[in-house]
């Protein structure tokens, strides 16, 4: 988890791990495990709409327009 205002979608949003609201990121991750193991298929990081509508905020961390809803 990620705690500074200059890391790719850090904002103040509900975190599970935090038990609240804090400065973090907030991820999805898809994974496919068997018995004999697991493997990451695919994650996102989730932007929050004030974070995603920052254009001077995308253009510090280098997350282009169109990774942006």
């Amino acid at each position: 988890m990620k705690s500074s205002p200059d890391a790719v979608a850090a904002a103040r949003q509900y975190s599970g791990s935090v038990g609240g609201v804090d400065l973090c990121q907030v991820a999805v991750h898809l994974t496919f495990a068997t018995s004999a193991g697991h493997c990451l298929i695919d994650r996102r990081l989730y932007f929050t709409k004030e974070w995603a509508g920052d254009d001077e905020g995308r253009e510090l961390t280098g997350v282009p327009d169109e990774r942006t809803p």
